[in-house]
């Protein structure tokens, strides 16, 4: 019976190998170490593996390509290292690989590498194998992004060896075996990432631990496992980083001479709690001074440990184009799924003459000499870098990105949008550095439990696969009173969600023993210290930063507007924070003007005209002046959509083909049909509000003159 089910197998194996396609860049002329994109179909024998009857993705060729995933990919079934080495598949940022209600496999029954990028993704539709019949060896290299199993998970299944390294992310399986799912020889090694099964398997993974199946850090470190504490309903499993010394001895958070001379002073003792013992050997010899050495002239410190003297801008990162990858059409340009004359929710026109041909995209407008129009898409990594080095090239401090909670819903393609564009910041702001931090925007249907949840819910998210505010590496995170800070913007509104649940938040962020940690700032209504709802003002109390929301409170065509508004509430919040018994930060909001007739369909087009700049210097001068700021929020650095932003907008945008009706008016296009039009602002270079915005900083400073008189740029 059993040979008989054996021989079934067999001939269905067979009969699958047939019908699947196999990954063979070599046939079109791709050969290592280049690498080859699972998404062009000409890599495969029979085509895309969506495309072929089984859907079976089959990796057996000697001496292939590697395999990279850009972009959103499935199959029914994944076989790598299947009777042929399986090379190497690596998932990177935005890439993702879902499979159907069939077992996959990291190396079947020959070698296979994956690798899961930070910002890649795998989902399993059921079993999923890394190692599995000898002489297999599969490996896993999960190095911040995710994976989920949906049925049974095994490491060296049948006779085969496998190992899993979570370096870093989220590796999320649905059930393990006692037994099976981690068989001798192979490992399960946990570093900075974190492992979660859906219930109660406590049992089963300290068994594995205790048989060293399970490792932290490649054995350097403890494992620890707990059922329905980190994670609700969940068994979860993390290490604790090893506590060896990175030979900053002193704690300053550099290794330099003045750890060097604690080192010299403490050689060749022997004892517990010696500075010196990086190794913690309880002795200092030459593995402590190796590494030291090591070490030599490195910093653990964050390159912006501090919000005073600084200007930071709000990035909403939320714009998206047809074939920018993300799978979401046209967001935040245009409406009804549409960019095009009559359908256009902008009122400013980005400058793109700078973009690469792969950052631009085109749209249904054209200029006057009719050539096509662009625009970019914040998916686009390469955009986003430009923007951080604009803003080291202007002098501009950073960001902080937006995070609109109505897009978290795990799984969904607003999330996998808001999870690139944060890596793509991330990357900016270490590569330029510039400061960033999170800022969570509540604005939403949601009651308080939900919005509860949902904050709490994606903040664990971004800790455990992107280690965010919790990544040494990451040295661009913006801290404040010495720790990462964490904003929720949306208080005081007087919206469903406000309440106890939002104050649970603020506590959570602060609070919670894995999660916490950090200082909160809150973005409040501008009547914020006279709202009389109590867990608003319990909410306030909690929060460390305190920041009322400015733009369109005050208009630029009447000078008395902003001085009212300056005496009746910067002054007094500033003061009212200034006061030991409340013991806060104040940052108040500037913006550069304010228009958003084509996003509301009515006749305010540029309702709170820009005056060449001159209205924005003058909120951050009297903001310092007057107030005492000693830091200010910058609203904002890519809002086209209400006409807040700075970055580099042209003078010369599309027009609207005249057939279609009235013409569609931006700013600054010299259309003196859509009164009160600043004239100004159209004769100026594109990169005017940035420079501005760059100089106010310096005032902020004290590195220029503290004058209400903007500036004269000599380079122009």
């Amino acid at each position: 019976m059993q040979k008989a089910m054996v021989c079934v197998c067999v001939l269905l194996l067979a009969d699958a190998v047939s019908a699947a396609t196999v990954w063979d860049p070599a046939a079109n002329g791709i050969y290592p170490p280049a690498i080859g994109d699972w998404g062009v179909a000409a890599n495969w024998t029979n085509g895309l593996p969506s495309a072929v009857a089984d859907g079976k993705a089959q990796f057996n060729r000697s001496g292939a390509a590697e395999c990279v995933v850009s972009n959103a990919q499935n199959c029914t079934l994944f076989v790598q290292g299947d009777n042929g080495p399986g090379g190497i598949v690596r998932i990177i940022a935005g890439g993702s690989i879902t499979t159907g209600s069939n077992w996959s496999a990291v190396g079947y029954n020959n070698t296979a590498h994956m690798i899961v990028e930070a910002g890649g993704s795998v989902t399993c539709g059921q079993h999923f194998w890394v190692g599995n019949i000898a002489p297999s060896v599969g490996t896993l290299d999960v190095n911040g992004g995710y994976v989920r199993v949906s049925e049974m998970f095994g490491i060296g299944w049948q006779s085969g060896r496998g190992t899993v390294n979570v370096h870093a992310g989220h590796l999320d399986l649905h059930t393990v075996h006692a037994t099976d799912s981690i068989k001798e020889g192979s490992v399960l090694n946990i570093a900075e990432g974190i492992v979660t099964i859906d219930g109660n398997h406590a049992s089963k993974i300290e068994a594995y631990i205790a048989a060293g199946r399970i490792m932290g850090y490649g054995g350097k470190a403890t494992v620890h496992c707990d059922y329905d504490v980190t994670n609700s309903g969940k068994t979860t499993v993390r290490a604790k980083p090893p506590e060896f010394g990175t030979g900053d001895i002193d704690g300053d958070g550099d290794v330099d001479s003045a750890d060097l001379v604690l080192f010299a002073a403490q050689w060749l003792d022997e004892g517990e709690e010696l500075q010196a013992d990086l190794t913690r050997d309880e002795k200092v010899d030459m593995r402590d001074y190796s590494a030291l050495a090591a070490n030599w002239k490195t910093s653990d410190k964050p390159y912006y440990a501090t919000l005073h003297g600084m200007i930071m801008c709000g990035y909403q990162g939320w714009f998206n184009a047809p074939g920018d990858g993300a799978n979401r059409g046209w967001v935040h340009w245009g409406s009804s799924g549409r960019f095009e004359p009559g359908y256009c929710t902008v009122d400013w026109w980005p400058d793109m003459s700078e973009h690469d041909a792969d950052e631009k995209f085109p749209t249904g407008f054209s200029h006057a000499d009719g050539s096509t129009a662009y625009v970019f898409s914040s998916y686009n990594r390469k955009t986003v870098l430009r923007h951080f080095s604009w803003m080291a090239q202007y002098g501009i401090d950073g960001v902080f990105l937006q995070r609109f909670v109505s897009e978290t819903t795990p799984g969904s393609s607003a999330r996998n949008h808001r999870d690139h564009v944060m890596l793509n910041c991330r990357e900016g702001a270490n590569l330029h550095k510039r400061a960033w931090a999170m800022m969570y925007d509540l604005s939403s249907n949601l009651t308080g439990p939900q919005l509860k949840q949902r904050v709490i819910d994606d903040w664990k998210h971004l800790v455990d696969t992107y280690q965010i505010t919790q990544d040494p590496a990451d040295k661009a995170y913006l801290h404040h009173k010495g720790k990462p800070i964490v904003a929720l913007w949306g208080l005081g509104f007087g919206r469903a969600y406000e309440g106890e649940d939002t104050y649970d938040v603020v506590n959570f962020l602060k609070n919670d023993p894995v999660y916490g940690g950090c200082t909160v700032m809150i973005g409040v209504q501008n009547s914020w210290r006279t709202n009389p709802e109590y867990w608003f003002q319990k909410t306030v109390d909690s929060a460390d930063v305190i920041s009322p929301w400015a733009v369109g409170r005050y208009g630029s065509k009447n000078t008395s507007e902003l001085d009212n508004f300056t005496t009746k509430y910067t002054t007094t919040d500033q003061a009212w924070c200034n006061d030991p018994a409340n013991n806060k930060d104040y940052l108040p909001v500037v913006f550069p003007g304010f228009s958003w007739q084509n996003l509301q369909q009515n006749d305010k087009f540029d309702q709170i005209p820009r005056r060449g700049g001159a209205f924005l210097w003058r909120q951050v001068y009297k903001a310092i002046h007057d107030a005492g700021a000693t830091m200010i929020y910058q609203a904002m650095f890519d809002e086209v959509d209400e006409g807040t932003a700075i970055f580099k907008c042209t003078n010369n945008p599309p027009i609207a083909d005249s057939t279609t009706g009235p013409s569609t008016p931006f700013l600054p296009t010299g259309n003196m049909d859509y009164p009160p039009y600043d004239i100004s602002d159209a004769q100026l270079p594109s990169d005017h509000y940035l420079w501005l915005v760059g100089q106010a900083t310096r005032m902020l400073r004290g590195e220029i003159e503290r004058t209400a008189n903007m500036p004269v740029r000599e380079d122009r």
